[in-house]
């Protein structure tokens, strides 16, 4: 006997609809066992599928004939519909469940016809639903084969596949005792329906979850498919990066901040040898602006090339040193590497 027990789904809502469905099955199944023995006979026959009326399509997913089909059923609903409901939410997943039942009596009345009870149709579409949601997540199952006794965990779809094969397989052979067409019809319902509703965004999947959708996701599936990938962290393109003001050890060696980069070399023609490069001559110090020029700053008096300008940072207090030709120009600190403008000597 293979037998799931547990889903590793995390459920942001209480599944009450779920537990109110198991309760009543329960309740009307304790109903009938309190009947006299040809009562409940007559009680489970009078609420089986028999032909098209209400009577039967309603009331027949609600009956079991015994504690196994109760216990086989409520086990299953319990594993994959309390995840169902948290997804869907309690008032809609009560609407669902009815109309999976309906779903799976009229595919039993139109490949079939023999009368049936049971909530294994609903049951099944509700599996269906699963597998759209949460096809990736782990199953619990438990393996039992007298006297080995085995626990194990895989994929939601590998099991689900498994028992839909099942299913198949015994309505292709005609196998008796169970209704293979309700089984089939409720899982096709369940699975349509799911889809749609995340299709059109009737139900939306948690940033952490991975739907049906998500595992064939390519580039063909649209976008709107692929709400449980993950998504990739946004990082800000660094800009670009200028030279900025002159340091000191830029002052000393006599460069300026705002210099162009050295030119490329020349390329050099094969078997001719290079010519000898000529040295750079230095750039001369920007000239003061002219007094006659309106809108400026009158020029400030030239201090003597051999003194130095000493000046603290008034960030970090340290003390520095420039020649005088900088005066008025702005150099960074060395220690804190702030921008301080040198003064008029």
């Amino acid at each position: 006997m293979l037998l799931p027990y547990r889903v590793d789904v995390p459920m942001h809502r209480w599944p009450i609809a779920n537990f109110v469905i198991i309760g009543l099955s329960a309740a009307v199944y304790f109903y009938q066992r309190s009947l006299p023995t040809y009562e409940e006979i007559e009680f489970i026959t009078g609420w089986a599928t028999d032909g098209w009326g209400l009577k039967g399509l309603f009331g027949s997913m609600w009956v079991h004939v015994g504690f196994w089909h109760l216990f086989g059923n409520m086990v299953f609903l319990w594993v994959f519909g309390n995840a169902v409901c948290a997804k869907m939410g309690n008032v809609v997943y009560a609407l669902v469940y009815v109309g999976l039942g309906l779903a799976a009596t009229a595919a039993h009345l139109v490949f079939d016809g023999a009368p049936a009870v049971g909530a294994s149709g609903a049951i099944n579409g509700v599996v269906g639903a699963y597998l759209v949601f949460y096809p990736r997540n782990d199953v619990s199952c438990l393996l039992l084969l007298l006297p080995w006794v085995r626990t194990f965990s895989v994929s939601s779809i590998w099991i689900i596949l498994l028992f839909l094969g099942f299913d198949v397989l015994g309505a292709y052979l005609g196998w008796g005792g169970t209704a293979y067409a309700a089984h089939l019809g409720g899982f096709a319902a369940g699975f349509a329906l799911a889809a749609l509703g995340l299709i059109f965004r009737l139900f939306q999947m948690e940033r952490d979850e991975q739907s049906i959708f998500t595992l064939f996701s390519g580039p063909h599936v649209p976008q709107r498919h692929r709400a449980m990938e993950a998504v990739p962290e946004r990082r800000p393109t660094p800009p670009e990066v200028t030279r900025g003001p002159a340091t000191m050890m830029d002052l000393i060696e006599g460069k300026n901040a705002a210099a162009e980069p050295p030119p490329a070399p020349a390329r050099q023609s094969p078997g001719r040898p290079s010519a000898p490069s000529q040295p750079t001559p230095p750039r001369p110090p920007p000239v003061p602006p002219s007094p006659s020029q309106p809108g400026r700053p009158p020029a400030a008096p030239s201090a003597p090339a051999d003194d130095d300008i000493r000046v603290v940072c008034g960030f970090c207090s340290k003390a520095l040193r420039a020649p005088s030709r900088f005066a008025g120009r702005q150099i960074r600190c060395p220690n804190c590497r702030q921008v301080i403008e040198l003064p008029w000597t």
